[in-house]
């Protein structure tokens, strides 16, 4: 099905005597056809608006460089010691696991994703080996960077 497609890109009023300069927002119309029988009709009022702005764009990359996720990343692998009284209740056959004082290794950080960084309230993927009813269990938490401390190797 062929769709139209057309660009309108909205004037910013100007200084008196100079041309008006094109914005940073660009409005994009749509219509889609739709077939019904033989006949082809178009959807609706035959226009969907989407708004795109450079602004956004351009804020969102200065902060994605502005923080530093690479110093996050650095630190994936390295072993780390539960400070504060944690529980978790999905490891298998366990009703809870209290974390407080386990050591475990950072497997991965998910602060950013595809090069961008996202809002992640547990952005440490750590995981424990611990001997629990006599076997041996390993298991992941995700947790924040002020509920553990760095080990030295």
């Amino acid at each position: 099905m062929p769709t139209t497609t057309s660009t309108t890109t909205l004037a910013t009023p100007s200084l008196p005597g100079k041309a008006p300069r094109a914005s940073a927002v660009a409005i994009r119309h749509r219509r889609l056809p739709i077939q019904l029988g033989s006949t082809r009709w178009w959807y609706g009022s035959g226009r969907s608006t989407s708004i795109s702005c450079d602004a956004s764009v351009t804020a969102a990359e200065a902060s994605t460089s502005s923080s530093s996720p690479d110093n996050e990343e650095a630190r994936v692998g390295s072993r780390v010691r539960v400070k504060v009284p944690l529980k978790v209740y999905h490891v298998q056959k366990v009703p809870e696991v209290d974390l407080m004082g386990m050591e475990g290794e950072i497997k991965h950080y998910v602060g950013v994703y595809k090069g961008m960084r996202i809002s992640a309230n547990l952005p440490f993927r750590v995981q424990f080996a611990a001997q629990i009813d006599g076997r041996d269990v390993r298991f992941f938490a995700h947790l924040k960077e002020d509920e553990f401390d760095y080990i030295s190797s």
